[in-house]
């Protein structure tokens, strides 16, 4: 993969715990290599736990406790089940999501 994606700026919205660390680094990884500039983003600063399934796995550090929108071009909502379940009750995080839809801003 070259550099598609070259200097775009990808927001990963996860909540403080239960990403699929999977999931994220797979997609981290493939964004990496197509040249994005990627941060994380969740509720509170520091690191996040990422979850092998149900067991506990590495984690990540969050690079923005709170960002403003216009800094992401894109982002990238992290599945899993916990993850989007701890967001929808974090009122800036789904306050974040919200404002990037309305931007029209993509969802990768």
């Amino acid at each position: 993969m070259g550099n598609e994606l070259n200097g775009t700026r990808v927001a990963f919205v996860v909540a403080d715990e239960g990403i699929e660390q999977v999931g994220l680094q797979t997609t981290w990884g493939v964004l990496r290599a197509a040249g994005a500039r990627l941060a994380v983003v969740a509720p509170e600063p520091g690191r996040a736990q990422m979850m092998n399934h149900l067991d506990r796995g590495d984690t990540i550090e969050v690079v923005e406790a709170e960002t403003d929108v216009a800094d992401s071009d894109a982002m990238v909502l992290q599945g899993g089940v916990a993850n989007p379940d701890q967001l929808r009750t974090d009122g800036p995080g789904a306050s974040f999501v919200r404002t990037m839809f309305e931007a029209g801003k993509p969802l990768l």
